[in-house]
């Protein structure tokens, strides 16, 4: 099935990255904007050392820098503003390059702005990074400048599925960089304990060719949802290894060793989603693995819980809100407690947890992740409205879907009390979890401008009732 270049449309009231009080291009005159830069132009002068940059500034000294940025996979306005979407383009470019993330461009990020600039082809991510193979494609060596992300497509990109596949993360090999290689990427980035942000920047390229060649003939693991059809859990004998517990696994960890953790965990029957995420439903199947066998109840994988689970050791009973007992309102009211603990959590285009998101990553951790309702992979607020049924009274977890003139870009959890509802929203596609009024939060959709309609969870929560009664039977 073709993936899509992206989840959430830009378009709408509340999803719009350049809206009223969201573009930020002119605050402030002349801010933080000191020292000379030379002015590049068609003559391709690198930027002066000594200057420092930041939100406020303005001049021809900021269209400078956003050239270069651009050169370098960002895709930002070139005039001359130094606003919040450009700081958000230093960010990022700056986490691509391993060095302090502030938003501020001071002599570091100068000199590899520069640096970049004296090696890399012109261009943006969306057209120049995947349009040609360059010199790293015939030498085998990607060299993640310009910057490769998401939309991208051609020679550069298949060399970048070509060295994932060979550092152990099965991706298909096709040159389109769409959703499947977005979540490989951040596999990547999660085991190598970098920002997982789904770019492949000099950092992760480095990475990904020093894996390579120091890494061949292991067997490739796959990245979360790749494992069988519509991402279900991948059977229990696909564990071929052994578990360690040093260092100790623990909330928040991603990868392989999680993912192998839970294929565990499901041969002890505790029915996970296999996602190489530690989230909350693998901690407190690791709690109760741990109760079950006299352990200290921490939810931490340790060496002692580790060996354990190697052995064999005993069973694990499905989670208790899920058991044959519980009922339907049981269930919505753990949709929302889990939605609740992600409150405040940032707003980042194409994150799906366990710490960012965007608006349909949040409701897919909730419903995967969070409580196991759903198995789904990867999937837009359009596709999630595909999946449920229609509803005119929605209840309690149920979904909100806000469309616009192109289509359903948006969606939220109904909390049950009038019109209010809990989602990531106030981002769009150049949000990258640095605006504040970008996050997890409440909001009425009678304040939105989009047409509503509702989607029901109650097929899916009747469906994992019958699955706990069958497996307590």
């Amino acid at each position: 099935m073709p993936e899509v270049a992206h989840r959430e449309s830009t378009g709408g009231s509340r999803e719009t990255s350049s809206g009223s009080g969201r573009q930020g291009g002119n605050q402030g005159a002349g801010a933080g904007n000191s020292g000379n830069l030379a002015n590049m132009g068609a003559s391709g002068a690198l930027l002066s050392a000594g200057t420092v940059l930041r939100v406020g500034a303005n001049g021809p000294q900021v269209r400078a820098l956003q050239t270069l940025l651009n050169e370098n996979g960002a895709s930002v306005a070139v005039d001359g503003d130094f606003g919040r979407m450009t700081r958000a383009a230093v960010m990022v470019f700056q986490r691509a390059r391993g060095l302090e993330v502030d938003g501020v461009v001071a002599s570091a990020t100068i000199g590899a702005l520069n640096s970049g600039r004296s090696s890399a082809p012109t261009g943006s991510a969306g057209a120049g990074a995947g349009a040609g193979a360059g010199a790293g494609a015939a030498s085998g060596t990607l060299s993640g400048s310009p910057m490769l992300q998401r939309g991208a497509r051609g020679p550069q990109v298949t060399l970048l599925q070509q060295l994932l596949v060979r550092n152990g993360v099965r991706v298909a090999v096709d040159g389109d960089f769409g959703l499947d290689t977005h979540r490989a990427v951040r596999v990547f980035q999660r085991e190598q304990r970098i920002f997982a942000d789904g770019v492949v920047g000099p950092q992760t390229a480095a990475l990904l060719n020093q894996g390579a060649r120091g890494g061949g003939g292991r067997t490739p693991t796959p990245a979360p949802g790749a494992g069988s059809q519509n991402g279900a859990p991948a059977p229990s004998g696909a564990n071929e290894r052994t578990l360690t517990g040093s260092p100790p696994l623990k909330y928040g960890d991603a990868g392989r060793r999680v993912t192998l953790l839970q294929q565990l965990l499901n041969q002890k029957g505790a029915q996970l989603f296999v996602d190489g995420e530690f989230g909350g439903l693998t901690s407190s199947a690791v709690r109760r693995f741990q109760q079950a066998n006299r352990l200290p109840v921490d939810g931490v994988v340790g060496t002692t819980t580790a060996n354990l689970l190697n052995r064999g050791g005993a069973n694990v009973a499905p989670a208790e809100q899920f058991d044959g007992g519980a009922d339907e309102l049981e269930v919505r009211n753990a949709v929302m407690s889990a939605a609740r603990s992600h409150l405040g959590a940032p707003y980042y285009w194409g994150a799906d947890g366990p710490n960012m998101f965007d608006c349909s990553g949040f409701v897919l951790f909730v419903l995967r992740q969070d409580t196991g309702l759903v198995n789904w992979g990867d999937d837009t607020a359009s596709g999630i409205k595909n999946r449920v049924p229609r509803t005119t009274n929605p209840q309690k977890g149920d979904l909100v879907f806000y469309t616009g003139s192109g289509g359903t870009s948006h969606i939220t959890f109904a909390t049950g009390s009038g019109s209010q509802t809990l989602g990531a929203g106030g981002g769009g596609s150049r949000t990258r979890g640095d605006d504040p009024n970008a996050r997890v939060k409440y909001t009425s959709w009678n304040d939105d401008g989009r047409s509503k309609s509702f989607g029901s969870i109650s097929n899916l929560i009747q469906a994992k009732l019958a699955r706990g009664r069958r497996a307590s039977a």
